[in-house]
């Protein structure tokens, strides 16, 4: 199957994916329009923790202690270890989209 990797991140909210991999937020800086939490990929200790920042607006996330950054793609790909094409494809699976959605074509 052929993913537009730019129709995906569009669809899903970088939030939601970081929820599923065990993220929950914790502040919320109205400034910037971000969620911070505690960083999913390092499993930081600190339950209160605020290193990991989301902002769905622009579709992004950063840890500012581990440093990993990207979209939605890129934090499946580096919470699993697998390549940004197996990453989109397995959201794709676990987001339940269609084949139309991720095609990229109007």
């Amino acid at each position: 199957m052929w993913v537009d990797f730019k129709a995906l991140t569009a669809l899903i909210p970088v939030s939601a994916v970081a929820k599923r991999l065990g993220w929950h937020q914790v502040a919320y800086i109205p400034a910037s329009r971000s969620a911070r939490g505690p960083c999913p990929l390092h499993k930081g200790s600190y339950a209160r923790s605020t290193t990991f920042q989301v902002q769905d607006d622009r579709g992004y996330y950063r840890c500012f202690k581990c440093g990993r950054h990207g979209d939605v793609i890129q934090l499946y790909a580096d919470h699993y270890g697998i390549s940004r094409r197996a990453a989109a494809l397995q959201l794709v699976e676990d987001f339940r989209l269609t084949p139309d959605q991720v095609s990229g074509e109007e």
